[in-house]
């Protein structure tokens, strides 16, 4: 602060230090790439038939697990690189996408990675999806995966929204995933679907022990009977989802309904389905038998 009476020598003294002070503020090298307390967790929600829920999934999981923890430490990705909702359903609009941070090739590092993430409103960080499906060819898989496995050692959660489709992608992504969310809805064609992907896995010795069964909208109309579902899928019902009008309508809203409705029936069911991830972190994750989708 220049002090009156003003004098020449006063104010070239103040214009120095505003120059020393800009200058030191320019110079100052890049702040150090965030790290977690230990390796993160990542978490792929996956569905084997489009319109199952995964995404609303994938938004309400992540925003618990901020909530609960620290919301700077959890990053949600969308790789639905065609037609992904995660920024549209939280209500994000991304400066810059994944696109932006395949471009980067192998000059990516963890600081400029940081600049390509959106926050929402919560603090919660967000890989958004290519702008247009197009873009999704300038995403190779092996770049892909090398995005996430830079996100894991900076963030303590890494949950994945993926594409409803068993491509090299999701394989790949599966391959890297610590707990995978596999999304059935109440009706015979996703339960068709959810079974043929499973054989798939089991034949690619994938560890089913990395995978938990959530039905989405368990109270619908279709009434099939869950102990059915289980010994049809050959994999037990870790929770469930009721159907209820508010979520569509937090869906319209860009706000996750465990925020919008935090005591409805669907944000209690994703708090057990939240509590499930915990207690998989807390569990020892040896002898499990791995392949390589990815090659």
């Amino acid at each position: 602060v220049v002090e009156a009476p003003l004098t020449i020598a006063a104010v070239t003294e103040a214009l120095s230090a505003a120059e020393r002070t800009q200058r030191r503020r320019v110079e100052a090298p890049p702040p150090e790439p965030r790290k977690p307390m230990a390796e993160g967790r990542l978490i792929t929600v996956m569905a084997a038939k489009g319109g199952s829920g995964k995404t609303v999934f994938a938004s309400n999981v992540a925003t618990l697990l901020a909530r609960w923890g620290d919301p700077d430490r959890v990053v949600i990705a969308d790789a639905d690189l065609q037609f992904g909702d995660v920024a549209l359903v939280l209500q994000v609009d991304p400066k810059h996408t994944v696109v932006n941070a395949a471009k980067e090739g192998e000059k990516l590092d963890a600081q400029f990675l940081e600049t390509v993430l959106a926050t929402t409103a919560s603090g919660m960080r967000v890989l958004a999806a290519p702008l247009e499906p197009a873009f999704a060819d300038e995403v190779p898989t092996v770049t892909y995966t090398r995005i996430l496995g830079m996100l894991r050692e900076m963030f303590d959660y890494v949950i994945v929204d993926t594409a409803p489709s068993l491509d090299e992608r999701l394989l790949a992504i599966l391959d890297k995933s610590d707990t995978v969310l596999f999304v059935v809805d109440m009706d015979l064609p996703s339960v068709k679907n959810a079974k043929l992907a499973l054989e798939t896995l089991r034949i690619l010795n994938y560890p089913a022990n990395k995978i938990k069964l959530v039905l989405n909208r368990s109270n619908s109309k279709a009434r099939l009977d869950v102990d059915e579902i289980e010994r049809s899928l050959r994999l037990p019902i870790s929770a469930s989802v009721p159907s209820d009008g508010l979520v569509p309508a937090s869906i319209n809203e860009g706000i996750p309904i465990v925020e919008s409705h935090p005591k409805s029936k669907p944000a209690k069911a994703f708090e057990d389905v939240t509590r499930i991830l915990l207690e998989a972190r807390q569990q020892p994750q040896e002898g499990q038998k791995k392949r390589r989708f990815g090659r």
